[in-house]
């Protein structure tokens, strides 16, 4: 799932001193995307910034190449969530590819920049791959695995779904997007039992704001029960989910 932004002094790529200015570097890459003319001119700055020349000398904090590089990075990375939380996913993905043309190693972009492309359904193969690196640079990171899950999922690979799902359950077990998707592995795979008992403890777990899965979550179960003639059970969530599942 996505891991929400803050700006700390914690990122791989900026360091405490640079941390400190964080307002005006914002102020600084916020002024340039404008200028440039939107997520264009944020990539075609970002590139820029990135050519090994410019690179070179913008090493240090106390050059204003770094200042502007690392500003710019953040200010993409928060454009790229707003664009999310609208869900723009087209507009999210060039933002986060403008910020990765700067700096493609922080794991929460990578992780972030794959769960976008995952929800937006496209490029499957190329969210798998970030969310293997994600997971990779933070092995122990419940977003990243429960964001791998899924890419697993949805590129046809079940069995290593489980795996991610259940160690992303083991560090953070309120977690309803590993809930929900571990549930959908096990109905795919016939496992409808369960199925049944992770839509159950996804209904009641965390969504941090994407409550539509829990909602998805009482559905399938909602399915299963019919499925399995279970009518009790099944009027029961139809009461706390009156759509049809889609």
């Amino acid at each position: 799932m996505r891991k929400v932004l803050y700006i700390t002094g914690t990122d791989a790529n900026i360091t405490r001193s640079e941390a400190k200015n964080a307002r005006a570097r914002m102020f600084i890459g916020l002024l340039l995307i404008s200028l440039a003319g939107g997520l264009f001119g944020s990539w075609l700055i970002a590139s820029v910034i990135r050519s090994p020349v410019i690179g070179k000398w913008g090493t240090s904090v106390n050059n204003p190449i770094a200042v502007i590089r690392s500003g710019l990075w953040m200010r993409l990375w928060m454009l790229s969530d707003r664009y999310y939380l609208q869900r723009n996913f087209d507009a999210a993905t060039w933002a986060y590819i403008a910020a990765m043309a700067i700096d493609s190693r922080d794991p929460m972009l990578c992780n972030n920049f794959a769960w976008t492309l995952m929800r937006s359904g496209r490029h499957l193969d190329l969210a798998l791959y970030y969310a293997r690196r994600a997971v990779d640079a933070a092995p122990n990171d419940a977003y990243s695995l429960d964001t791998l899950g899924w890419c697993l999922f949805y590129t046809g690979r079940y069995h290593e779904a489980i795996q991610a799902l259940r160690k992303a359950l083991q560090i953070f077990p309120k977690q309803g997007h590993s809930w929900y998707m571990l549930g959908r592995v096990y109905e795919k795979l016939g496992r409808y039992e369960d199925a049944m008992r992770c839509y159950q403890r996804a209904i009641t777990a965390t969504f941090d704001g994407e409550d539509e899965f829990r909602e998805d979550a009482s559905a399938h179960l909602y399915r299963l029960r019919i499925k399995r003639r279970e009518f009790k059970w099944a009027e029961k969530e139809g009461k706390r989910y009156p759509k049809p599942l889609v």
